[in-house]
């Protein structure tokens, strides 16, 4: 069955050119958020882009929706190079993760592969999980959207067509963005809304708009205006990419670099100084490339990321990642998305072969994959963790949270997950100086009275805000406290500081013994995968951080003044005179944790520390 020829298969130079600024955007942004804080917005610009070419499509004919040509135009378009991208970026991150890490790419990998990974990304992970900025399949949450709204769509269109009132495409996007704004601002649950089809759809919406009543504008007017229109719009786009920064982000936001993009499609320029930059060959070719490009720049990056850990970005990297972002979308565009591009299809049956052998390619890293992230040896769990999560009072409270001397308790060890990491520490410690430590830890969280919980991810709230309850109780009877944490984090809030100043004041009056320990050092890279590197042959230093050292120094200044409160400072023990070492002993788990062999040790340290108050 031959595949209708588009009516609208002309492509527009100023559209082009607006792929190219978008894609451009998120890559500079994803770079470096510093550079282009609002770059991330070039992906609300796609929408708009997206929404008013399909609109184009589905209303070619205006008796009747051609739903299969429709579909199959947009899973031509999408699909193939995606599958591809999928696969590579599958069997890359077999041989670069960690098992437990590929686990869990191997789970964004599964529902990228059926198009909701926005879903998966909605409410990934904990505290432990890869880091966003380290998923390779991170950007696939935009194309889930598209594809989650092509399903959708075509029934808006049935909808204006059967009524013939092309003005609900107007009251859908108005109403679109206003519910969203408020859904934004009333939930609470940004992370998540982010990646929401509901706060997405009035984007492709705003671009249907344009397609159903750009031809009915007046042409006198437009011809007129379109000079002002376009240079409106490049305003609108490069005041909203320059200014507002991810933590801006919301539909109204949003909406700004969205008008910008429907006002200079709007004017499509034939002449003038707009119509001589979008013929330039260059921008022409970032445009026609602009999806490849996409697919391929964060897996790229993320995998760097992953590796090396923050990138610095000197000249010789830059043009190191834009050199292999530009190759493996050039390949893509050239070997791919040509072989699909609907004015080479010249029958669905054709296109569909090619399509099935290109999904049982895909296949094969649900098949293979995880075979091949074995492959390279695995330390032991002793390494990989700082104790057995079921076993510990960590985001829970289980019926026992005692350790060393379990009949005995006399310390109570608060924090977040450095307070957590101690806890083989405490059993050591507590059996020998014969005492209890009962740990209350949660994630990210300094469980004590006043501390922030909606700063934290929303998976981390409830489980802090239960273990800042359990220790309220306790503190009325304890005499004596031991808090940890990671303090780099802590005081990215700039309330923390008052928070723990009035907790330790209150212990001062309490007459309570307060140990406050200072967070151990930080490596810039994490040390476990680097052993797994150095396995593969990619040879990575060890290097120390440097950001952990003003935190401890800050809270150690609120420390001195509290003449009751000490501070302990395990830096100039022996222990980590190597870090991740200590002599031949592996003791970190990844950059700023210890493992369990490295807890037993700093098991001393508080052996050291505490035996002058807790002497047998």
């Amino acid at each position: 069955m031959p595949l209708k020829k588009s009516e609208h298969s002309i492509i527009r130079n100023d559209i082009q050119a607006l792929r190219a600024l978008a894609v451009v955007a998120v890559v500079v942004c994803h770079m470096s958020p510093r550079w282009l804080p609002g770059g991330y917005l070039g992906v609300d610009i796609f929408f708009v882009i997206s929404g008013f070419v399909i609109t184009q499509l589905l209303l070619k004919h205006q008796d009747k929706i051609q739903l299969y040509d429709f579909w199959a135009r947009r899973v031509f378009r999408i699909v193939p190079a995606y599958i591809v991208m999928l696969t590579v970026v599958a069997f890359a991150s077999a041989i670069l993760f960690l098992p437990e890490n590929f686990d869990q790419f191997h789970e964004s990998w599964r529902k990228s592969l059926l198009f909701i990974s926005n879903q998966y990304f909605a409410g990934y992970g904990d505290y432990f999980s890869t880091a966003l900025v380290e998923q390779p399949l991170l950007h696939t949450w935009s194309l889930a959207v598209e594809m989650q709204f092509y399903l959708i769509y075509p029934l808006v269109i049935w909808l204006t067509l059967k009524l013939k009132a092309p003005w609900l495409l107007v009251i859908f996007t108005a109403i679109g963005f206003i519910g969203g704004q408020l859904a934004w601002e009333i939930s609470g649950e940004n992370s998540a809304n982010y990646y929401a089809l509901f706060i997405r759809a009035p984007e492709f919406l705003l671009g249907g708009v344009l397609a159903a009543y750009s031809s009915r504008l007046n042409s006198t007017w437009l011809l007129r205006h379109r000079p002002i229109l376009a240079f409106l719009g490049y305003l609108l786009l490069i005041f909203s990419l320059a200014s507002f920064s991810a933590p801006l982000f919301s539909p109204a936001t949003a909406l700004v670099a969205c008008l910008g993009c429907a006002l200079v499609i709007l004017a499509d320029v034939k002449g003038g100084i707009f119509a001589a930059i979008n013929r330039q060959s260059a921008i022409l070719m970032i445009g026609a490339l602009s999806y490849s490009i996409y697919l391929w720049h964060w897996p790229v990056l993320a995998m760097g990321r992953y590796v090396y850990g923050d990138i610095e970005w000197t000249l010789i990297y830059i043009v190191f990642y834009l050199m292999a972002v530009l190759l493996l979308a050039g390949m893509s565009y050239k070997f791919v998305e040509l072989n699909f591009k609907a004015s080479r299809i010249h029958s669905l049956s054709t296109a569909f072969k090619k399509l099935v052998a290109i999904a049982l390619v895909a296949i094969s890293p649900s098949i293979f994959a995880k075979q091949v992230n074995r492959l390279v040896p695995s330390l032991p769990v002793e390494y990989t963790r700082y104790a057995d999560d079921k076993t510990i009072c960590h985001g829970k409270v289980l019926e026992n949270c005692l350790r060393g001397q379990t009949l005995n308790p006399k310390i109570v060890l608060i924090g977040d997950s450095h307070a957590a990491q101690l806890n083989l520490a405490a059993e050591v410690a507590g059996k020998s100086l014969e005492i209890g430590f009962e740990v209350l830890t949660a994630s990210s969280c300094i469980p004590i009275p006043g501390f922030d919980i909606k700063k934290l991810d929303s998976w981390a709230r409830q489980a802090c805000e239960n273990q800042i309850e359990v220790v309220s109780r306790k503190l009325v009877n304890t005499k004596n406290i031991a808090l940890a944490g990671m303090w780099t984090y802590q005081l990215q809030d700039p309330n923390f500081s008052k928070v723990l100043n009035d907790f330790l004041q209150a212990a001062e009056k309490r007459h309570q013994n307060v140990w406050v320990l200072a967070q151990i050092p930080k490596l810039v890279r994490n040390p476990v995968r680097q052993i797994r590197f150095q396995h593969l042959g990619i040879a990575s230093p060890m290097i120390l951080g440097e950001d952990w050292k003003i935190a401890n120094h800050k809270i150690a200044n609120e420390v001195k003044r509290y003449s009751s409160i000490r501070w302990f400072d395990p830096i100039e023990s022996s222990l980590f005179l190597t870090p991740p070492f200590d002599g031949d002993v592996f003791i970190y788990h990844d950059d700023h944790h210890l493992n369990e062999l490295g807890s037993i040790k700093y098991g001393d340290l508080l052996i050291g520390l505490l035996q002058p108050v807790f002497r047998k």
